[in-house]
């Protein structure tokens, strides 16, 4: 997906997500999060990874960028939401990505 359609996708779900749960997800965030999930399938060899199992994967490398997960109050629950808005985005710009049910 080209960055523009990246950014336009990133803040739809930003916008969604705070609508949906009540609080403030940063577009930044999720630009992160589309950055870090294609080298979290490559590097274990998973193009079609549950949300479950790349939500956990995602909280380790988020910490590892410095996200303040803590004080943020980010949870695996969360990104897993984001992961499912972000399917939608994806499906409603003529991308569907296929992944395994959890």
């Amino acid at each position: 997906m080209d960055n523009k359609r990246l950014e336009e996708c990133a803040n739809w779900v930003a916008e969604q997500a705070s609508d949906q749960l009540g609080g403030f997800i940063p577009a930044e965030l999720l630009d992160l999060m589309f950055e870090l999930e294609p080298k979290i399938r490559a590097k274990n060899n998973d193009t079609e990874m549950d949300h479950q199992t790349m939500s956990k994967f995602l909280m380790t490398e988020l910490r590892n960028e410095g996200v303040p997960i803590d004080k943020t109050g980010l949870t695996e629950n969360i990104l897993q939401e984001l992961l499912h808005w972000e399917d939608e985005c994806l499906s409603l710009s003529g991308i569907p990505r296929k992944i395994r049910s959890n």
